[in-house]
């Protein structure tokens, strides 16, 4: 069974923790092996030391309490704070983590003392040993060395979300550190009446609006293998790789199964707003050029005709008083046999800055 884009989103946001917890234990075990030598205790609790022991349960207990903070930041913690300043999202969950690291620690502590004295958890001289740790400079050590690495996953987690999942992953890799040309499917999906709109609710509760409705079209858009390019005011630029974007039909999948979302919660907007809000998109396929600009601030940049186009073909909506219009390029490249697709020519078009017209065409279900 094929993993969903969400499913694998949902992988890649979990695997740094496990990555990054892993990598700093095995740093933190070979730095104290290094620190001890040959020594068989440590100095500060006369405690048995075996390096052997510490890798074997250090290093498991790390890359397993990683994985469980990746699970509970990813699939519990992180709707829970999606709302809050930036910087204030790192501290709160930084002492929850830190909290949860020194339960992680205590047990261990309880499995280390178990098997270097060879007895049970709950007998006195484990207990012993135990306590006289977390009494140690060397706990202490080990929670300030995981408080460090609870900021930097957290820092990292949280500037991967602003940027999107791929994009601090392609300037990782420098993926388009030279530029790239390729062929790509662009969707302006833009709220309609959005001046009327922000006039009516006054900017700040419209913004509110404008955040719930992107919250709610995250998933469909991940869903069809959708990248979120840019927000623009009111508008969300999508984009998909050719091959991903046609596959199934993802990117009219993208825009009806958006269409779906809002509507499901059409009852929350008419008591938070008054309004459920309405949008209308376009949709195009051509060729971009794709590379790396800025010097002060940096960001990956899609350049070519195909996004001013796709613009026009967007802003043609209106006067055809439709909700989504695709160019002939793109149909051509579909398998439209859906019998639950309606097709309707709209003619040749010139578009607005564009000597040459557009074939358009609007799709919408019975």
């Amino acid at each position: 069974m094929k993993p969903t884009p969400k499913r694998l989103i949902t992988i890649q946001k979990i695997l740094p923790y496990s990555i990054v917890w892993a990598l700093g234990s095995i740093i933190y075990v070979l730095m104290e092996k290094g620190i001890l030598a040959d020594s068989e205790l440590y100095p500060s609790t006369d405690l048995k030391y075996s390096f052997d022991n510490v890798v074997v349960i250090v290093v498991p207990f790390s890359l397993l309490g990683g994985t469980l903070m990746g699970l509970i930041e990813v699939l519990v913690v992180k709707p829970i704070f999606q709302r809050l300043p930036f910087g204030s999202k790192i501290i709160i969950k930084a002492i929850f983590y830190v909290l949860m690291m020194m339960f992680v620690l205590f047990t261990v502590s309880f499995t280390n003392n178990s098997i270097n004295q060879s007895k049970n958890f709950w007998e006195p001289e484990v207990v012993s040993g135990v306590m006289v740790f977390f009494k140690s400079f060397a706990f202490w050590s080990v929670v300030i060395y995981g408080i460090f690495i609870t900021v930097f996953i957290q820092f990292y987690a949280e500037v991967s979300d602003s940027l999107g999942p791929n994009q601090l992953r392609n300037f990782f890799r420098g993926t388009y550190h030279q530029s790239k040309e390729e062929e790509r499917i662009f969707m302006f999906l833009d709220i309609k009446g959005a001046t009327t709109l922000a006039e009516k609710l006054g900017h700040a509760k419209y913004f509110t609006l404008l955040q719930d409705f992107f919250a709610d079209i995250s998933d469909p858009i991940i869903d069809s293998w959708g990248e979120i390019y840019q927000y623009v005011g009111d508008e969300v630029v999508v984009s998909w790789p050719k091959d991903k974007g046609l596959r199934n039909k993802n990117c009219l999948q993208c825009f009806f199964s958006s269409k779906d979302r809002i509507a499901m919660n059409s009852q929350k907007y008419q008591e938070k707003f008054g309004v459920v809000p309405e949008f209308k998109a376009g949709i195009h396929l051509g060729k971009v050029a794709i590379g790396e600009i800025g010097v002060a601030k940096r960001d990956i940049l899609f350049s070519g005709d195909v996004l001013n186009t796709t613009s026009r073909i967007q802003s043609k909506c209106n006067e055809f008083k439709v909700d989504l219009l695709v160019s002939d390029d793109l149909y051509n490249s579909l398998t439209i046999s859906d019998a639950n697709l309606l097709v309707k020519e709209m003619g040749e078009c010139r578009l607005r800055g564009k000597n040459e017209t557009v074939k358009l065409l609007h799709l919408s279900r019975p």
